[in-house]
């Protein structure tokens, strides 16, 4: 709970209201909550296919690095949900136990192919936007993209209609290669694939699978932790809202 108050600002009513929208998100959006077992088969799918892991070490300004990329580029066997669920199980965990100010991400577009495009859903997208932001309330101070492909300026026109136009504002593509980064992060806070002193991909991507895989009973026993929409005072919470949209988008721009 320390770590949930941390996140709100120490707002004690920020924490009510995210915590109101933590449990009532379960009934809503069940597909992000829901059959979260580490050892399920989607689980080591997606798990096999990308990576997504907080570095060890915090930086001078208590800031938490993660590094997300890909090992496949075959992203026919990739699920959007599956991805967005693996990284909420994760944010469970760091919000629980994990004392930081906020993220720094470094993502890596090196194994993306054009084709992912096609697995890109915007009403996707925009509901996991908002989830991470009114519900694990992630404080995302930059977002670091290296390896850009050619068509980054299409990736980046669904990042902008998907993300608030603060975080969208933090986006740094570095398109000469990754020494850059260590301009902006330390090296103690890097993998070594990425320039640092951090150790490797694939060792701190194994062990924090495997701790979370040793928190299987803990997930399965939060599927079943879920607000009683039915005994809710007031007005009634539904699609409209909470997402500020009834399932789909009407109409999108694009510059």
């Amino acid at each position: 709970m320390e770590c949930w108050i941390i996140a709100c600002k120490n707002s004690l009513e920020r924490t009510k209201v995210s915590l109101d929208m933590y449990f009532s998100l379960k009934n809503f959006t069940p597909e992000f909550f829901t059959n979260r077992d580490p050892k399920s088969r989607w689980f080591q799918n997606v798990t096999k296919i990308a990576y997504s892991f907080p570095m060890p070490i915090l930086t001078p300004e208590f800031n938490r690095v993660c590094v997300c990329g890909f090992f496949d580029t075959d992203f026919s066997k990739l699920e959007l949900v599956d991805l967005c669920r693996v990284a909420g199980m994760f944010s469970d965990l760091t919000r629980g136990e994990d004392y930081h100010v906020a993220y720094i991400y470094v993502l890596d577009l090196a194994n993306v192919s054009i084709g992912i495009t096609n697995k890109l859903s915007l009403t996707t997208l925009k509901k996991w936007e908002v989830i991470t932001s009114n519900c694990f309330n992630l404080r995302i101070r930059s977002i670091h993209i290296v390896n850009a492909p050619p068509y980054i300026n299409m990736l980046m026109g669904i990042a902008k209609a998907v993300l608030r136009p603060k975080i969208f504002k933090r986006i740094h593509v570095h398109e000469n290669g990754i020494e850059s980064l260590s301009d902006h992060i330390p090296k103690k806070s890097l993998p070594q694939e990425y320039g640092g002193d951090g150790g490797s991909v694939a060792e701190i991507w194994n062990s924090w699978k495997k701790y979370v895989e040793s928190r299987r009973e803990w997930f399965l026993q939060q599927d079943k932790l879920k607000s009683v929409e039915s005994k809710r005072p007031g007005k009634a919470m539904n699609h409209g809202n909470i997402f500020g949209f009834e399932g789909s988008f009407r109409q999108l721009g694009f510059d």
